[in-house]
């Protein structure tokens, strides 16, 4: 089977960024968040994987209720104790499962993963491990130019069907074809030579792009063919994962067990019901009253809220695994002098604004690289090792009067043409941490003269504002990236494949940075064979973000993981670091088939 001319592909599992990074109380996928996300995070390509998944959880919000019994294998897995989760905490969601969609329930719940499965993994907390899945090896030749995965034998669909390379081939066409969907490999052809083998050739070297291809969600060619793959309902969905869908309503999800899962005795978890909840408050309520075994929102006090109310099992673990920045609308003045990137910068107490916004549990971001240190230490380049962070108001207000910006009466900072320079920073209303950050920058902004405004407002009017690029500055949420290097991260922030005018809908890029050198630096990693050649075009980029400032980093993105040991163990842990514990993580997956009854 071979087919069609070069087009774009996103990577599946939509992130971030897509990130797994989920460092404040609003924060849900990675996401790989407005993430990644790349993935964190894992994220689409370019993006984090859960990019359409973070947006799904961030415009979703509703009440606690019980999981409706719907259609389907209601009466599997009833023996052993269910594990009682909130991927998401705001509700209500869509009875969609499409992995797709990003108003899919099953996104916004963070559990495509426990249906569809991608033909490798990624750890959020090893930068270049790869492990096999779907697929048991993958293969480049000529040159970077085509890419061989051998798939697994013995693997079926839930509806027992075989799972085999033409739906492979048939998922790789469906996303590449796509117009939202086409954002990241171009893809000359799809073919599949015999029934455990794929290939792809691409019309350059792509070696970057493996991540983003083996990240995808497969898809059986039996009920997909003909849809369309952003708006198709999949409302019984068949996947190869290791849960079947047993209910769905607008409340939450019952997954049970899939009997035909490939890797025989998993998972020993019988049951995941995963519910909804009014708010964060509510859900961590649950939490502290022990009817909630797995959550991964961000919990006030944790240590005397969550873990002082059952020490002997209860347990929090929130490693970072990538980096939060503060996004300027680059295309519009101000904003596009690097002088006033730079000054706001400077400005910033980075220390000072997570003490406060974030009760000191996250650390500030310190490389002005944007490397989430010590994560990617591997990647700094020498001549920044030393780099880092100081507030600087003094310097700030240099560079914006060399800029020829000046105080006016009161002291308030006047642009050339004798105009107030005043910033609007919006966040959603339940986003308590945020709007705490925004009230300590808008102090420390204010020492140089700059009026910053803060708006509470919708998650949906938030969401539009970031995508759209109709925002002064926004802290987004972090940016999350399991796959290889940084270079993920930098290109869904910088790179112009997601760039739109100001207005138009963008999935990456959204302070709309366009410079044909960073471009030309992506693409060079892009086309590397060697990890020195790799690292050459990551200094560069460190270079853009060091002395152009396109983005601001602000604060480590961490994965929060809340969970119990009382019924069932095997959690990741700082002493067994094999993924994040943050349920809504792409790894999701892989913590469930670790967890065994206690």
């Amino acid at each position: 089977m071979t087919v069609g001319t070069g087009r774009h592909v996103h990577r599946g599992r939509a992130p971030a960024a897509e990130q797994p990074g989920v460092r404040g109380r609003r924060r849900r996928a990675a996401a790989r968040g407005l993430a990644g996300g790349g993935a964190g995070n894992r994220g689409k390509a370019p993006a984090p994987r859960r990019w359409l998944p973070a947006v799904a959880a961030l415009v979703a919000a509703g009440s606690l209720a019980a999981c409706a019994r719907g259609a389907g294998h209601a009466g599997a897995g009833k023996a052993g104790v269910p594990l009682t989760a909130t991927f998401s905490p705001s509700g209500p969601i869509t009875t969609d499962m499409n992995p797709y969609s990003a108003t899919s329930g099953l996104n916004a719940m963070g559990a495509a993963s426990m249906i569809y499965e991608p033909l490798l993994q990624y750890d959020a907390l090893r930068p270049g491990s790869v492990q096999p899945w779907l697929a048991t090896a993958y293969r480049w030749s000529d040159g970077g130019r085509t890419l061989t995965f051998t798939l697994r034998h013995g693997v079926r669909w839930s509806d027992g069907r075989p799972f085999t390379s033409a739906d492979v081939a048939f998922t790789f066409d469906l996303l590449r074809h796509d117009p939202v969907l086409d954002g990241g490999a171009v893809i000359t052809s799809v073919g599949a030579p015999g029934p455990y083998t794929v290939v792809l050739t691409f019309p350059a070297p792509s070696y970057a792009d493996l991540p983003s291809l083996a990240s995808a969600y497969q898809l059986p060619r039996q009920g997909w063919q003909g849809v369309d793959p952003l708006t198709f309902a999949d409302r019984h969905p068949i996947g190869t994962g290791p849960f079947l869908l047993a209910s769905a309503s607008s409340q939450g999800l019952v997954l049970v067990r899939n009997p035909r899962y490939w890797q025989p005795g998993l998972p020993r978890v019988p049951e995941l019901r995963l519910q909804v909840f009014d708010s964060e408050a509510s859900a961590n309520l649950a939490l502290e009253h022990g009817q909630l075994q797995w959550a991964g929102q961000y919990v006030p006090e944790v240590r005397r809220q969550f873990v002082a109310r059952d020490p002997a099992h209860n347990r929090y673990w929130a490693p970072t695994v990538g980096e939060g920045f503060l996004l300027t609308q680059d295309a519009k003045y101000p904003f596009d002098l690097v002088a006033v990137r730079r000054a706001i910068s400077e400005a910033i107490d980075r220390r000072a604004v997570v003490a406060t916004g974030e009760e000191g549990l996250v650390p500030p971001a310190t490389s002005p690289t944007g490397l989430a240190l010590p994560l990617y230490r591997r990647f700094l380049a020498p001549q920044y090792a030393t780099l880092t962070y100081r507030p600087d108001p003094k310097g700030a207000t240099a560079l914006l009067a060399a800029a020829g910006f000046h105080r006016g009466a009161g002291g308030t900072l006047l642009e050339p043409d004798g105009k107030p320079f005043d910033i609007t920073m919006v966040a959603p209303s339940g986003w308590t941490d945020t709007l705490a950050d925004y009230q300590v920058i808008a102090q420390e902004l204010g020492r140089i003269g700059i009026h910053v405004s803060v708006r509470a407002v919708s998650l949906a009017a938030f969401v539009a504002d970031v995508t759209e690029g109709t925002f002064d500055m926004v802290e987004l949420p972090e940016t999350g990236q399991p796959t290889t290097s940084p270079y993920y991260t930098y290109r869904f922030l910088l790179g112009s494949s997601y760039h739109q005018p100001i207005g138009h809908l963008a999935l990456g890029d959204f302070e709309r940075w366009d410079d044909p050198g960073t471009d030309a630096l992506l693409a060079r990693y892009a086309a590397a064979s060697t990890p020195a050649a790799r690292q050459a075009a990551l200094d560069g980029l460190e270079q853009v973000m060091v002395d152009q400032v396109p983005v601001i980093p602000f604060a480590s993105a961490v994965a929060w993981g809340e969970y119990s040991t009382a019924h069932y163990v095997g959690w990741p842990s700082a002493s067994d670091p094999y993924q994040v514990a943050t349920p809504a993580s792409p790894g999701n997956e892989v913590v469930v088939l670790h967890l065994r009854p206690r």
